[in-house]
């Protein structure tokens, strides 16, 4: 558990293999004391000690990020201990103390944590990307959601909008120097704001309006959605 890298985990996981082995083979070989009824579960536990320490491929979530290299490793640390079996460690602890002797106590040392998760946040009405051609037309964006969105105003690609902007929740906001185009607007909720990457790192939803905003349209977007209401959105692949 002490293990700095995954390729430390696995030589030690590889280790402990060897470890147990020659363990088990001495309490198999070994007479056991008056009162003690467990010699050959030990021997057998330890026989069976075959930890994976692989954390198994990193996925991308649906922020599309994938695991750090420190959840990786805690991860693989949790396996390693899923692979020794709990309560018949604790059992046997349990039989030895009662004979008045210690053992096991290290073998099911504390679940390591993951890294604390970060909730960072961009300013209100903070422009994310903004590209080409710009005009005098603004979207004014109602957030009265209880979630923080990216909003995109996109002419083809919305993974290079024309502009974004940051919409904290429960705020307002107000899209502008837009050029006198037609537009398709995306938005995507979620928590904990990657600047460098421009997207949030968990939650994440990402949805378009099924109306495209034109030169003549009226430029007023509320993202709490509400029966009646008169924009309808479809989910969207990730931007």
């Amino acid at each position: 558990m002490a293990a700095k890298s995954l390729q430390q985990l696995k030589a030690s996981a590889k280790s402990l293999v060897t470890v147990a082995r020659k363990e088990s083979a001495r309490f198999a070989a070994a007479v056991p004391p008056s009162g003690v009824r467990s010699n050959g579960d030990i021997s057998s536990l330890l026989a069976a000690v075959d930890p994976d320490a692989d954390p198994g491929k990193a996925k991308a979530n649906e922020c599309g990020i994938k695991p750090t290299k420190a959840e990786q490793l805690v991860t693989a640390k949790r396996r390693v201990l899923g692979s020794i079996p709990a309560e018949a460690v604790q059992g046997i602890t349990a039989d030895l103390k009662r004979a008045g002797y210690s053992w096991g106590g290290k073998l099911l040392p504390k679940q390591p944590s993951f890294p604390k998760k970060k909730k960072r946040r961009a300013d209100n009405g903070e422009i994310i990307e903004r590209n080409g051609r710009r005009g005098s037309h603004s979207l004014q964006i109602t957030n009265d959601t209880e979630d923080d969105v990216v909003v995109a105003a996109v002419t083809k690609n919305p993974k290079k909008p024309m502009a974004s902007i940051y919409v904290r929740a429960n705020s307002s906001a107000t899209l502008g120097r837009l050029a006198p185009k037609t537009y398709s607007v995306y938005y995507k909720t979620g928590t904990d704001w990657d600047d460098d990457r421009k997207t949030f790192t968990r939650g994440c939803s990402f949805e378009k309006f099924q109306l495209p905003f034109t030169p003549e349209s009226n430029w007023r977007i509320e993202l709490q959605k509400r029966i009646g209401g008169n924009a309808q959105t479809d989910p969207t692949e990730p931007f």
